[in-house]
């Protein structure tokens, strides 16, 4: 990665402005992304029609991903790196790279894309850079740290939102239609340092492998990983050519990898400089031209698509293909009309040579200066129209435009033709005319010198019209061809030289009449020196000569004069025929080439109209088919949306039924236990003023029988202080025994008793105690307790009244 790209010729290098790193779309503003239009005039103006390939990287921020791009551009530094938590990239960046000469002169694109998962910047944003990204590139790799674990998967979340944000042909099959746009995909997971091999075999696994094994879908309750699971189905469903590589850390030293772009290899990892230039070779060798609907992509209509992508609020492919197909014809029309001038100027090249050989041309050797005949140029015309066809159909995209792209290049194809013919006519007229004007220059030259040959002595009129005539007949004869304009260029000579023709004769006519005279003058002289001799003879003689040259005059002018309208009259004939031909020649001229326009227009419209039916055919039973599935899809849909809104009716009745019947309730509850809570207020009180009675009467009758308890035991003192310790218990047996057992046992009875009683108090007390807490369940608990201490204090007076007796 580190060797430079291969040296560019002069015609294929790039421009400064295109040698470095470019913004192609521009993210640095707050709000919508930005197309940077100075960049695609750069791609425009320089890559023209060449096929691009375009490497994209993108993943996460702070994961290397200019480095990676710098790599793939051949140049560390053509990205620039941060080190810092503020991400460096915003937006898209490109480099443009190459030509590769070895793959039909295809230039290299990489993206660098801004990282994802930016604090600063919102989900929508990063989800709009990567669905760019992944339109745009015909290689997407995607940059993670670490290993691809449900953590790593879910870091390509962006990529379950492509069937939400982008628009297919084909709505219903979103995953299949997908697919056949979509990139090669390759994963590189970045500081990877782990062993892939396969549980439980402990088979090494190669970076392809461990790939697919982490996109099958694994059993879990987790619903993290739940979610994780559609984005495996959407990388597997949506990117059918996928591939992994796997690179360990460059190095450990933060200060070098700080300035890793500034870094020789020797200072970097071996394993880090081997796995990044095997993974840079792989991507370089396996990126392939970038393609939409299997047409090429080149300079221009990548820069239409990055136009159609960035500016649609939701990318549309179709959309895209519209503007690519728009682009691309407009393209091959531009094209194929310069090819038509190329064929046609080709055509007539021989044709130019052999005419400037032979002199026939009006002012120079070109192509609007030479004169041809009109079967050259309609077969010229025909060739390269047919080259033409040829190239657009070679270079355009079948499309809803295509054949109003077809009559366009044949509307300039005809309208070159007539600007051909109209250029021949004028080259024809000048062509003749300077010809003739020429001739005509010589003639007035002899005319102007001492000896003219066009008038008396040495000469007449009659020779001027004969070298002017053969003027003509010369501009006639011109090889290879005067030209269409001939016959009007010999009309129109004529007429600007009819009023020297008539100058002429009326100077012949006067000098003929001056060296009539100047004889006449002579031959008087002689008669004057004979007069003398023969007055008589020859005042008769010159009566006669004079009548006889009066006659002779007359007729003279006579015969002139027949000899001017006979002139005239051939000359009017003449002009006759050669308008009647000149009609002739043209009518059969355009009658020619209306039958050469028509049939090949026929022989177009037939083989359109043939492809247009056949079109129309196929897309009849197309939309038929459509149609009836449509109709199918509707028909379903509209049963299930009916079933759905008879069954939403019944669940909102149900759950207002529901709710009323709860509410309801919860109103009965409310007032019941409103009631119960004053029930148990009252209940309470009653119970509080019931308690305090029955204290006040149990004090008193606790204070009853203590003084009851005190007047026995006063009753039974005496007889007790009598019993005196000194006095045995055998001696008292003997003597007193009955009276002292009596005197125990009323003790004793008296004991129980006011134990008893003291039982029966407690009890009461406890009851009253916990009825007062607990409410009338503890009452009666209460109750209970009492009565059972009250039998046991029973129990015991009874035993002890027993026992007395």
């Amino acid at each position: 990665h580190t060797t430079p790209p291969p040296p560019l010729s002069a015609a294929m290098a790039l421009p400064p402005e295109l040698q470095t790193r470019v913004c192609l779309v521009n993210g640095d503003r707050p709000g919508p992304l930005v197309v940077d239009t100075e960049t695609l005039d750069l791609l425009r103006t320089h890559l023209k029609d060449d096929p691009v390939r375009v490497v994209c990287v993108c993943g996460p921020m702070r994961t290397g991903k200019s480095y990676l791009a710098s790599l793939l551009a051949g140049d560390k530094r053509a990205f620039p790196l941060g080190n810092e938590t503020e991400a460096c990239t915003k937006g898209i960046g490109i480099r443009v790279v190459g030509p590769e000469m070895g793959k039909q002169f295809t230039w290299t694109i990489v993206m660098d894309t801004e990282g994802a998962f930016d604090p600063k910047q919102d989900k929508q944003r990063d989800q709009k850079l990567f669905i760019l990204s992944t339109l745009l590139s015909s290689f997407l790799c995607i940059n993670i740290k670490g290993v691809l674990d449900s953590t790593g998967i879910d870091m390509l979340g962006n990529i379950s939102a492509i069937a939400d944000l982008v628009t297919t042909p084909s709505g219903d099959e979103f995953a299949s239609d997908f697919a056949v746009h979509a990139p090669h995909l390759a994963m590189v997971l970045r500081d990877f340092h782990l062993e892939t091999t396969r549980k439980p075999t402990g088979e090494r696994m190669t970076p392809k492998e461990y790939l697919e094994d982490m996109l099958q879908m694994k059993r879990t309750r987790n619903r993290e990983e739940r979610e994780t699971h559609y984005i495996r189905e959407a990388i597997k469903g949506y990117f059918q050519h996928r591939s992994c590589f796997l690179i360990p850390s460059p190095t450990a030293d933060k200060d070098v990898l700080h300035t890793i772009d500034a870094q020789p290899d020797e200072a970097l990892s071996p394993g880090f400089v081997a796995a990044a230039n095997e993974a840079v070779k792989v991507i370089l060798d396996t990126a392939e031209v970038k393609t939409l609907n299997g047409v090429t992509v080149s300079g221009n209509t990548f820069a239409t698509m990055v136009e159609t992508y960035v500016n649609a609020e939701t990318p549309s492919i179709p959309s895209a293909y519209d503007a690519f197909c728009q682009q691309v014809n407009s393209s091959a029309l531009a094209t194929a009309k310069e090819k038509y001038k190329e064929t046609y100027a080709n055509e007539l090249a021989p044709l130019l040579t052999a005419a400037d050989a032979s002199g026939t041309s009006a002012a120079s050797s070109t192509a609007a200066s030479i004169v041809l005949t009109l079967p050259d140029i309609e077969r010229a015309h025909n060739q390269a129209l047919r080259a033409a066809k040829t190239v657009f159909a070679d270079k355009s995209v079948d499309c809803a435009t295509i054949e109003e792209d077809n009559e366009t290049l044949i509307r300039y194809a005809v309208g070159e033709f007539a600007k051909a013919q109209d250029n021949n006519y004028k080259a024809s007229m000048a062509l003749c005319t300077t010809f003739l004007e020429t001739h005509f220059d010589a003639m007035k030259r002899k005319h102007q010198s001492d000896e003219s040959p066009y008038q008396p002595p040495l000469g007449n009129i009659g020779f001027f019209r004969r070298d002017f005539q053969a003027a003509i007949d010369a501009c006639m004869a011109l090889k290879p061809t005067p030209g269409p304009a001939r016959d009007e260029a010999t009309v129109a000579f004529r007429r600007r030289h009819a009023d020297f023709d008539a100058m002429l004769l009326q100077s012949n006519v006067q000098l003929e009449a001056a060296e009539r005279k100047r004889l006449r003058l002579q031959h008087e002289a002689s008669v004057e020196r004979e007069k003398r001799e023969m007055n008589e003879r020859l005042a008769s003689d010159i009566e006669r000569q004079l009548r006889d040259d009066k006659k002779a005059h007359e007729a003279l002018l006579q015969r002139e004069r027949q000899l001017a309208d006979q002139r005239l009259e051939q000359m009017r004939h003449e002009h006759q025929q050669l308008m009647e031909e000149k009609e002739r020649q043209a009518a059969e001229a355009a009658k020619a080439k209306d039958d050469i326009l028509v049939q090949s227009l026929r022989d177009d419209v037939a083989t359109l109209k043939k492809q247009a039916e056949e079109t129309a055919h196929q897309r009849q039973e197309e939309l038929q088919a459509r149609a009836k599935d449509q109709r199918q899809r509707d028909t379903r849909f509209a049963e299930m949306m009916q079933d759905i809104r008879h069954n939403i009716k019944e669940d909102q009745e149900r759950m207002q039924q529901e709710a009323e019947k709860r509410a309801e309730r919860q109103a009965a509850q409310r007032e019941k236990r409103l009631h119960e809570k004053e029930l148990r207020k009252q209940r309470q009180q009653e119970k509080e003023e019931a308690l305090q009675d029955e204290k006040r009467r149990l004090e008193q009758q606790l204070e009853e029988e203590r003084r009851q308890k005190e007047a026995v035991a006063s009753k039974h003192q005496p007889a007790v202080r009598a019993m005196s310790p000194k006095t045995s218990s055998t001696q008292v047996s003997q003597s007193k025994g009955v009276s002292v057992v009596e005197k125990i046992g009323l003790y004793g009875a008296a004991v129980a008793e006011a134990e008893t009683v003291a039982a029966m108090e407690v009890g009461a007390e406890i009851g009253a105690v916990i009825g007062a807490f607990a409410g009338p369940v503890g009452a009666g608990v209460g109750a209970v307790a009492g009565a059972a201490v009250a039998s046991a204090g029973c129990y015991a007076k009874k035993c002890l009244d027993r026992w007395f007796s």
